[in-house]
């Protein structure tokens, strides 16, 4: 059985489709846990309405502590063998579960993957049924899925969310979300540091709506600053003994260091921004000096962290460079 947990909070305008879209999978063995973060909407109507409509539908109704402490508790309630999550405001493939179940039983894999696709919320989906194939498929290992969480292309992101996967169970034992800006790439820094073998199938069978009230795109806010600690979170979990998996995590570190401070330079959170920034460049500068991180990248790097105008200089040079391509 798959336990599919939707954590859900004041999305009553896209949870209708959500959830549909889950209860009408192709693979039919599903635990469907809503949690209702106590949203102040309807959101927790629709998720009664479903419950009577579907027997494997589970609703869970908590006050608000936001989406970690939400997925947590669904965790605490799952019984399948499997665990995928779907975001309340998107929706899936009909397919994707039982692809997801496919893949992941070919080779005895930790979890499988599929690619998500950002639509519009009235963009029209192919959602016929057809014969999808597992010619595109790519077997990745601790280091592939360590190297790729950390990078920074648009292809990089798949890596970085929870959504597009399916894990087996016993792969998520006590891992637990932590309420911060970047739960989901802090949650999976640690699933990777435990994963032997993953499989991925280039197939965009996963669907994130974009909507302007989602908290990713609250722009310069304290969850933008917290990002900085998000990361410095996800080296603490990286043992000693993996030298080449913190050092990628340091050079990601820099860089949203170096990101959140220039994003932050004419806001009120400014001084907040430079504080983090000072506190973890003290605790993980020795470190990083002894990293094996490209001399001319680790001491740019440094420079832009020292001189914050040639960082302005750099943003304003990549700008100017993109624009004329």
């Amino acid at each position: 059985m798959i336990s599919v947990i939707v954590p859900i909070y004041n999305v009553d305008d896209y949870l209708s489709t959500c959830i549909s879209s889950i209860i009408n999978q192709t693979y039919k063995d599903l635990e469907i846990i809503l949690v209702d973060d106590g949203s102040t909407d309807h959101s927790g109507q629709i998720c009664e309405e479903f419950d009577k409509l579907d027997n494997r539908v589970q609703v869970i109704h908590k006050k608000n502590e936001g989406v970690s402490e939400a997925r947590n508790e669904g965790l605490r309630h799952t019984h399948g063998e499997y665990i995928s999550f779907v975001d309340a405001d998107d929706f899936i493939h009909p397919q994707m579960l039982e692809i997801l179940y496919n893949l992941i039983k070919k080779g005895d894999y930790d979890f499988s993957m599929i690619l998500g696709k950002t639509v519009s919320r009235n963009e029209i989906i192919d959602m016929n049924h057809s014969e999808i194939g597992f010619e595109n498929t790519q077997v990745l290992s601790d280091t592939d899925l360590v190297e790729r969480i950390f990078g920074l292309s648009s292809i990089n992101t798949q890596y970085q969310v929870l959504w597009n996967k399916l894990y087996k169970k016993e792969l998520l034992e006590d891992i637990w979300f932590v309420r911060t800006a970047s739960e989901d790439t802090h949650y999976l820094n640690r699933v990777y540091l435990k994963t032997k073998k993953a499989i991925l199938l280039e197939k965009e069978l996963y669907f994130y709506v974009q909507r302007s009230a989602s908290i990713s795109h609250e722009g310069v806010s304290p969850y933008f600053v917290d990002k900085i600690n998000s990361y410095a979170l996800c080296l603490d979990d990286i043992p000693k003994e993996k030298p080449h998996f913190r050092t990628l995590c340091l050079e990601k570190l820099y860089k949203v260091i170096l990101h959140t401070r220039y994003y932050t330079a004419k806001s009120e959170l400014k001084g907040k921004c430079n504080q983090i920034s000072k506190t973890i460049y003290r605790k993980t500068i020795k470190e990083y000096l002894g990293s094996d991180i490209h001399a001319i990248k680790k001491y740019g790097l440094l420079c832009f962290y020292y001189f914050p105008s040639l960082y302005k200089l750099f943003i304003w040079y990549s700008n100017y460079r993109a624009k004329q391509r």
